[in-house]
């Protein structure tokens, strides 16, 4: 009995000692992510069309570019917004998916904000930007991606509040 003991205690040990091979480990300089989606005939209450955040120097940021609409330059607020809302968001970069990681600059599925709601996300490490472009609906993005599209979601539920 004790050997079975001492071999399940070694594989938890060494299994706590193993990283997500899902998780990236990313240390950006800045991190911007939000949406954008169709407004038809106004009927969304303004500022609910487009919301991007920017996560720098340890501080969170909304944007302040409901005049100017989107596509356009972001532009932040100069105000950091609130701890708690730091680290909901700060859990996007904790959890940044490896295949994003690995596949840049990529447009996944229909991010045509005219008629869908389309999430982007901005990360800039070191004088690199990369980029992407999903649509909100996970029904034909990759599964790696999924559970990651829905915890960006369940983030601006938090930061909209």
């Amino acid at each position: 009995m004790k050997p079975i003991a001492f071999l399940l205690s070694t594989i938890l040990l060494l299994s706590s000692c193993i990283k997500d091979q899902s998780t990236a480990s990313i240390h950006p300089n800045t991190f911007v992510f939000g949406y954008c989606r169709a407004c038809p005939d106004n009927r969304v209450p303004p500022g609910k069309c487009f919301m991007f955040y920017e996560i720098k120097a340890n501080q969170l940021y909304a944007d302040s570019m409901r005049l100017s609409g989107y596509p356009g330059p972001e532009v932040f607020s100069l105000v950091p917004l609130g701890v708690g809302k730091y680290q909901a968001a700060s859990a996007l970069i904790n959890s940044f998916p490896v295949y994003l990681l690995n596949n840049p600059n990529t447009v996944y599925g229909n991010t045509d904000c005219d008629t869908h709601w389309t999430l982007h996300i901005e990360c800039t490490e070191n004088g690199q930007v990369k980029t992407w472009d999903i649509d909100h609906d996970t029904t034909n993005l990759p599964h790696a991606i999924r559970a990651y599209v829905a915890q960006m979601n369940s983030v601006f539920d938090q930061l909209i509040q």
